[in-house]
């Protein structure tokens, strides 16, 4: 019962992340995942192995926006069609750290 209540606590914080979305337009890697909704695109990073990085190609996107998730933004750079993200050792959620993308065309 304790393990589905964490769950349920993990849904109400974080369920958008979730519910109404698609699958995102990265392809499951090593480090996580990503779903979206509208130009909204939520990384979830669920490992990084030690690593304080992570890469991923990204489809036409534009301009990109990022913010980590329920803490503050995240430093990144894009080079050609890749996006490399700098992530906090000591901001990262040890279940699921999700990184927002706002996708601007």
């Amino acid at each position: 019962m304790k393990r589905l209540a964490e769950v349920g606590d993990w849904l109400k914080a974080k369920g958008e992340t979730i519910y109404g979305t698609r699958g995102g337009p990265i392809t499951p890697r090593p480090w996580g995942v990503t779903t979206q909704k509208g130009s909204r695109v939520f990384v979830h990073v669920l490992g990084l192995e030690g690593r304080r990085a992570l890469s991923a190609e990204l489809p036409e996107a534009g301009e990109v926006r990022v913010a980590l998730r329920y803490r503050e933004p995240v430093r990144f750079t894009v080079e050609k069609d890749a996006l490399l993200l700098q992530l906090d050792p000591a901001a990262l959620d040890p279940l699921d750290t999700i990184v927002v993308l706002e996708l601007q065309k």
